[in-house]
């Protein structure tokens, strides 16, 4: 359960501080905002579909971990299988979204013109938040694939590492094993994931945004920027 209690950093608050103790006091309301978003994001989270044919794992950066198919699903068709995975995976992150809205339902933070009383890191991150938003949006309709070596598998997400889409070849579905066909399907989804973390870091590198680059797994979450670049 994320922590909901009170946190908040206001400028009635911080007007009652000399300077060096209003530095402080940002720095402090800085970590623990970082500690209660790390704690609602350090666990990952497992969905089933409807139907119980899948069963995901997905990590609280957001990034698919495992691909489970149950043994209701070797009687399942290519497209039913396919959107059953669809709907595990973003059950899976819809409950990682509640988690994170849980966590910041306390924050409130009201500086009210005192932004030059604050540290740097605090109007940086206002400002990573808004070329993030940026960059999501120039790449709003764009789509990320990837499929197995016999294309037998193919996913496709958008930029946010969401999977908006998953095509199973009914051949895979009648000759492969769950277990096998699990870990084609989670390969895909990975990669795809990576493909749009990739595309999103290119796009904040031109908006002046610098961020760790992706594993070749696609393990790092999807976006997350690291620091601002200098200038």
């Amino acid at each position: 359960m994320a922590d909901r209690s009170p946190l908040r950093l206001t400028a009635s608050e911080l007007e009652r501080l000399p300077y060096e103790e209003r530095l402080e006091a940002c720095w402090s309301f800085i970590d623990r905002v970082t500690a209660r978003l790390e704690s609602a994001t350090r666990h990952s989270v497992e969905a089933s579909d409807e139907a119980g044919l899948v069963t995901v794992r997905v990590s609280g950066a957001g990034t698919v971990e495992d691909v489970r198919l149950e043994r209701p699903a070797l009687h399942a068709g290519a497209r039913e299988l396919a959107d059953a995975v669809v709907a595990a995976v973003r059950a899976a992150r819809s409950q990682l979204t509640a988690e994170v809205t849980g966590a910041l339902s306390g924050i409130q933070v009201d500086f009210d013109g005192w932004a030059e009383s604050l540290p740097r890191a605090t109007t940086q991150a206002a400002e990573v938040t808004e070329k993030l938003r940026q960059a999501r949006e120039r790449l709003a309709d764009a789509t990320f694939d990837s499929s197995s070596d016999n294309d037998e598998v193919r996913a496709v997400t958008d930029v946010n590492g969401e999977l908006r889409g998953l095509r199973l070849a009914p051949l895979a579905v009648r000759q492969t094993d769950r277990h096998t066909l699990g870990e084609l399907i989670l390969g895909c989804v990975r990669r795809a994931q990576a493909e749009a973390e990739k595309a999103l870091a290119d796009q904040l590198g031109v908006l002046g945004v610098t961020t760790e680059p992706a594993g070749p797994d696609g393990s790092d979450a999807p976006g997350t920027p690291d620091g601002v670049a200098a200038g």
